[in-house]
């Protein structure tokens, strides 16, 4: 029962993440895209499948449908990068106990199919992501065998650089009567799914100057005193 609960509240940290990022990407430079999930369970069970994710991706204006496929799992648009012409998809997908963003590919106007990008080229996944003021860098909690790295996807040159240790999760109160007694941390029952992180932790100055701040978080509160780091990125 407890693993139930568990894994619905992840369900609908997901669900909510996916609502929060349609809205960033829903035009192109000639098309928009349209995502909708499909099959997804009253009660979600582990193990089983999560539902999937129509996209429609139409040509602008006109109308016409370009692609028009079915995934499995929670997909998100992330961004669109005007520079090359691409939108941004993630896709959360359970990963053992865990239910993160295991995949980020890359949706080209004039491809019109999704092709993977260096996130799934060498195995990472992401508890959350923030994206830069164009979509040219994505910043991501997560890792290949850890889960509390910070990293950067340079998305025009699909690569990806380690920064250093990640902020603390955001306070979870869904959480606090199935999690009492684990560490406040990325990868435990606090934190072991995709979520949004809170205002103001990690956000772009411009859109190459990155700054996350670090405090005496908790499962409640943000810690009062912080600490900001400056990461320059290009």
């Amino acid at each position: 029962m407890k693993l139930r609960l568990h894994l619905l509240v992840l369900l609908v940290f997901s669900l909510f993440s996916a609502s929060g990022h349609a809205a960033d990407c829903a035009k192109g430079t000639r098309s928009s895209l349209q995502l909708s999930r499909v099959n997804v369970p009253f009660v979600p069970r582990h193990g089983q499948s999560l539902g999937k994710t129509s996209l429609v991706l139409r040509s602008e204006p006109g109308g016409e449908v370009l692609l028009s496929e079915e995934y499995e799992g929670n997909w998100i648009c992330i961004g669109f990068n005007r520079t090359n012409k691409t939108y941004i998809m993630g896709g959360i997908l359970e990963r053992g106990a865990w239910l993160p963003l295991c995949s980020i590919q890359y949706l080209r106007e004039d491809k019109n199919s999704l092709e993977p990008s260096v996130f799934d080229r060498l195995g990472y996944f992401a508890m959350t992501v923030i994206t830069s003021p164009g979509c040219r860098y994505i910043v991501f909690i997560g890792g290949r065998s850890t889960t509390g790295t910070l990293h950067v996807i340079d998305i025009e040159r699909d690569e990806v650089k380690e920064l250093g240790p990640a902020p603390a999760p955001p306070p979870n109160a869904f959480a606090r009567d199935i999690c009492n007694g684990e560490p406040f941390e990325w990868g435990t029952c606090w934190a072991d799914g995709y979520v949004e992180m809170d205002a103001g932790i990690i956000r772009f100055k411009s859109g190459d100057v990155l700054e996350v701040s670090y405090g005496n978080d908790s499962p409640h509160r943000r810690g009062e005193k912080r600490r900001v780091q400056r990461f320059k990125l290009g």
